[in-house]
């Protein structure tokens, strides 16, 4: 088994829509943990500012975070978050060191 990768993202949904936002990742975090056997960890938390979300997402190894990235569901969830969100999302990828 390779390095595990990590994403750390923040996003900030648009007013009115931080409900919206939580059903909708909640749903991707259930496929996700359901359709993805190299997916470790798949959580988004909400900051003291109730319309900020981070979510940390954690995979086995780079081919893991590949089939995540190139999943059917993310690239509908991708679709449907953009109409949620309040500016872009903030992400970062990391590769395990130790």
């Amino acid at each position: 088994m390779g390095k595990m990768i990590a994403v750390i993202a923040r996003v900030r949904a648009r007013a009115g829509m931080a409900k919206a936002f939580e059903e909708m990742v909640t749903g991707v975090a259930g496929t996700v943990e359901a359709a993805e056997p190299g997916n470790v960890f798949y959580r988004a938390f909400r900051t003291p500012d109730p319309q900020v979300f981070v979510a940390i997402e954690v995979y086995a190894d780079k081919a893991a975070h590949d089939v995540h990235t190139g999943s059917d569901h993310r690239a509908r969830a991708a679709a449907r978050v953009v109409t949620l969100l309040d500016g872009p999302i903030e992400a970062e990828r990391l590769e395990q060191v130790w």
